[in-house]
């Protein structure tokens, strides 16, 4: 019983193989992002056969930010990549303040010289970041009529 399985194994891994040899791609980013702030992507492609160029592109309205152009030559590269989120200006976007959220595309495309390999498009969240004010004091409780002090 056991020879059969092996020959059955045997007969199979060939085809398992050449399904794993298929380039395949990853992109991680963020579904909100925040204007005027570093931010973060994560590419990761493996099995190439050649090399490839990547462009991730924000899409608003008016004007699109290219955020990674880069050419990538090894197969199994996993790489974290920072940028800077542009500023939305009212122009961009719907928006009559800057201070609202706005849904935007991020356009990801990987090609060849001769070959678009891979195109995708998503919507982003680009929401600004909200201040937050902290007050820490001596205690956490106070009764009525105590004086509260405050930390700096």
């Amino acid at each position: 019983m056991g020879a059969p399985v092996l020959l059955l194994a045997l007969t199979l891994f060939p085809v398992a193989a050449e399904a794993s040899l298929e380039p395949h791609y990853m992109v991680v980013f963020p579904a909100v992002i925040h204007p005027s702030q570093e931010e973060k992507l994560c590419i990761h492609l493996s099995s190439l056969t050649e090399a490839v160029h990547l462009a991730v592109t924000l899409e608003m309205e008016t004007k699109n930010h290219t955020l990674v152009e880069q050419d990538v030559e090894k197969p199994g590269t996993f790489e974290c990549i920072t940028f800077q989120v542009p500023e939305l200006t009212p122009w961009e976007t719907d928006a009559s303040a800057s201070q609202s959220e706005e849904v935007v595309f991020l356009h990801v495309l990987i090609h060849s010289d001769d070959s678009v390999l891979f195109e995708g498009r998503k919507k982003v969240l680009v929401k600004p970041q909200k201040n937050v004010i902290l007050v820490e004091t001596d205690k956490a409780l106070y009764k009525p009529g105590e004086t509260g002090k405050a930390r700096r």
